[in-house]
């Protein structure tokens, strides 16, 4: 094999194998980025959600204690 047929047979092999490892890398490279945006994403709806249904929760709380006490003193009140 002389030194022109090894190179000819470098450039088309390495070629599309290298290029395969491109495209590889490249999608795995997009796969990783996007599932890590998706999690960070996914915790703070999750984050917000908590948060949201929290103060959901004390305000309904808030309110039924109001109408008790309310209702209590209405009660206790002298005619």
């Amino acid at each position: 094999m002389t030194f022109e047929s090894r190179n000819t047979s470098r450039q088309c092999g390495g070629v599309g194998i290298v290029w395969i490892k491109k495209v590889w890398k490249s999608l795995y490279s997009s796969i990783v980025l996007r599932m890590t945006a998706s999690a960070i994403i996914a915790m703070i709806v999750v984050l917000a959600l908590m948060v949201a249904s929290s103060q959901y929760s004390v305000s309904k709380n808030r309110g039924y204690w109001q109408d008790n006490i309310t209702e209590i003193q209405r009660m206790t009140s002298p005619v």
